[in-house]
């Protein structure tokens, strides 16, 4: 009985050692830097016309960010803005297909960039968020999914004209309608 309760302070003795050497090294088991981190993970609890991140968002200590999205709604029309901006400083290129129809929306001096409209959209965008230049946001979407009219898929292509505010907010609004419960948002950032 001794030998056993010597045995288990031994092992509890080697064990807190390796934790304390451990805890006090740089070394790190997974790395911290180069890999996607979620910022936010949102189910839409109820019908609301916008959501917004406040928080965990520094586009000069994180300079890329990406957006996941799956937005339900009717008819609605789905905007992004940055640092709650709606001034005329956002431009855009979109190369998409409609039904069987191949098209180009280019657009400049607007207040926000459209991301998805009709009734259900799906999307991805990578923000790079450094400020000094103007932030380019660049991904795909997938709108009017499971629409009785027409689908839309592209690639977007959107840039924040405004070179010197660090980027610390980001907001989606539905611009007509609401964005519906249970919509999907995932904002994730790549750690340095």
């Amino acid at each position: 009985m001794r030998n056993i309760k010597s045995s288990i302070k031994r092992s509890i003795a080697i064990l807190a050692l390796a934790l304390v050497l451990l805890a006090s090294s740089s070394w790190a088991m997974y790395p911290t830097s180069g890999m996607w981190r979620i910022v936010k993970n949102l189910t839409v609890p109820t019908n609301t016309v916008s959501v917004s991140w406040t928080t965990n968002i520094d586009g000069d200590r994180n300079e890329i960010y990406r957006l996941n999205y799956m937005l339900l709604g009717t008819a609605a029309i789905y905007s992004l803005t940055l640092n709650n901006d709606t001034g005329s400083n956002y431009t855009k290129q979109l190369m998409f297909a409609n039904n069987d129809t191949l098209a180009v929306s280019i657009g400049t001096s607007l207040s926000a960039m459209s991301i998805g409209a009709a009734t259900n959209s799906v999307g991805e965008l990578t923000i790079y968020a450094k400020s000094g230049v103007a932030r380019v946001l660049h991904g795909s979407m997938y709108n009017n999914l499971g629409g009785t009219v027409g689908t839309v898929s592209g690639v977007q292509h959107f840039t924040w004209t405004n070179t010197a505010d660090n980027l610390i907010r980001i907001d989606i609004v539905a611009s007509t309608n609401t964005i519906l419960a249970g919509s999907r948002l995932i904002l994730s950032k790549l750690a340095k």
